[in-house]
């Protein structure tokens, strides 16, 4: 099973920053992240994966959840990280822009979005938005705890 890393950022409008992805038809939206590489701790994953896919500065704050997602056999690590600075754009340098570049995977797209402007959408993790707002409300008091993710 592969170890993922995941950032929830928020910018100062209280917007969460999220991946619009299109790949093999589906359309849907992801935290940014992603692989811990050997010999990296999940934090030092989360800060470097943001930079690459966001190009966003941000160090991490908390562990808010864990994640187990039965279909591509990741436990993820989904961390509350400050947002330190920079706008929202893929990064040329960066894998997924190459993969785009080579027709393979067709886009990848870092940007802001309200709570109302993801809740009728397809969201990963499933209840992440649900989650959130209800953690956000207490200030994160009852973090962290594991989320399964599961998809029929």
């Amino acid at each position: 099973m592969s170890q993922t890393a995941r950032a929830i950022i928020f910018n100062d409008d209280g917007k969460l920053l999220m991946v619009e992805r299109h790949k093999d038809g589906d359309h849907y939206f992801v935290l940014p992240g992603g692989h811990v590489d050997e010999g990296e701790s999940p934090e030092q994953a989360t800060t470097r994966e943001v930079m690459e896919e966001t190009g966003l500065t941000v160090t991490v704050d908390k562990l808010l959840y864990t994640s187990s997602d039965d279909v591509y056999g990741n436990d993820q690590q989904l961390f509350l990280c400050n947002y330190l600075g920079g706008e929202p754009a893929l990064q040329f340098d960066s894998n997924e822009a190459m993969a785009m570049a080579n027709g393979e995977a067709q886009e990848w797209k870092p940007a802001w979005f309200s709570f109302d402007e993801l809740r009728d959408k397809k969201v990963y993790p499933v209840g992440l938005l649900r989650y959130l707002e209800e953690d956000k409300m207490v200030s994160y008091h009852h973090n962290p705890y594991k989320i399964i993710e599961r998809r029929v």
